[in-house]
């Protein structure tokens, strides 16, 4: 069986589950890449279980963890069990990179959903915002580094932004716990290309001009099949394009909410129908005071209106499903 043929199988097996799952096996495979990279191994499970570490699903899912792991540690025994051909390092190196270009279009939107910048304390933030913009821009050389871009940067390299090796160690532990950094190995620390890339970046507070200038219109165009891709790659439940608008059902059985995603002159036309109703503007100032109507302005950028507008749907979903449990 060709490489490109198992990359299908296990993304058709990923795209069913929560995204949580999926970037689990993401997660996985990343440390099975950069951990064991040379060497040919059985992945059985408690293989797996000696190369994955749990306290990566702890900064990453935190109360989801647990759950996480198993899942993901699951799918993928079932998987390298069934295909002994992983064993070998060359072959399971190639479908790995393989793997990880190809979920680009979940992993891209995905992965920014996790980043906690916010919780790095200053002056710290500012020294670890600085380092994933090095890192983006290629100033440290790459130790080892996948297809799509993920790399593996050597902890002297990013010492000459802080001022002793006492500073690196906690500049380490915020770029790990903000999960900019997936993990770290021997004197390296593995950057996936999603958390470093320009959107990320621009989320996180490092946005660039052309991603934060106002723009002197909303062009739908633009924006909103953008919101409708990602939320395809992140929303479990039901995702449609209406005349004007986007229409996302979440939840089980009975139990369902219906989120309606769209620009402020078509507002009217939802406020009144019981759904849950998030409306895009150009600024704050033109935010309805509305009932069930969630305001988003693009003055922060049009990227930063896409990353609340699905991590507000995603942490809606999350806990309707956790209810519904």
């Amino acid at each position: 069986m060709n490489i490109n043929t198992l990359v299908e199988e296990l993304l058709r097996v990923v795209r069913r589950e929560p995204v949580d799952t999926l970037v689990g096996v993401y997660t996985a495979l990343l440390q099975i890449r950069f951990l064991v990279r040379d060497y040919d191994i059985d992945l059985r499970e408690e293989d797996l279980r000696s190369i994955i570490m749990p306290s990566v699903y702890s900064r990453i899912f935190q109360e989801r963890a647990g759950s996480v792991y198993s899942e993901s540690l699951k799918i993928l025994s079932e998987f390298f069990t069934k295909h002994r051909e992983l064993a070998n390092s060359r072959v399971r190196l190639f479908f790995i990179e393989s793997f990880e270009v190809k979920l680009r279009d979940v992993l891209y939107p995905c992965l920014p959903l996790y980043i906690r910048v916010n919780e790095v304390p200053e002056p710290w933030r500012k020294i670890v915002l600085k380092i994933a913009e090095n890192v983006s821009k290629r100033l440290y050389p790459a130790h080892d580094q996948t297809q799509a871009g993920t790399m593996a940067i050597w902890e002297g390299d990013i010492m000459r932004e802080t001022p002793s090796i006492y500073d690196l160690r906690i500049v380490e532990r915020y770029l790990l716990s903000s999960n900019i950094a997936l993990f770290g190995y021997n004197v390296y620390l593995v950057f996936p290309t999603y958390t470093i890339s320009k959107y990320a970046l621009s989320i996180a507070g490092l946005a660039t001009p052309e991603l934060t200038e106002r723009p002197e219109k909303l062009d739908e165009t633009q924006l909103m099949p953008r919101i409708m891709k990602a939320l395809q790659s992140i929303v479990r439940g039901h995702v449609q394009v209406e005349e004007d608008a986007i229409s996302v059902i979440i939840g089980r059985d009975q139990s369902r909410v219906r989120v309606v995603v769209c620009l402020p002159e078509n507002l009217n036309r939802y406020r009144a129908s019981g759904s849950l109703v998030m409306v895009i503007t150009r600024s704050k100032s033109e935010c309805p005071s509305e009932y069930n109507t969630i305001c988003i302005s693009t003055e922060e950028g049009f990227e930063k209106a896409i990353f609340k507008t699905l991590l507000f749907i995603k942490n809606l979903e999350d806990s309707i499903l956790q209810l519904q449990a």
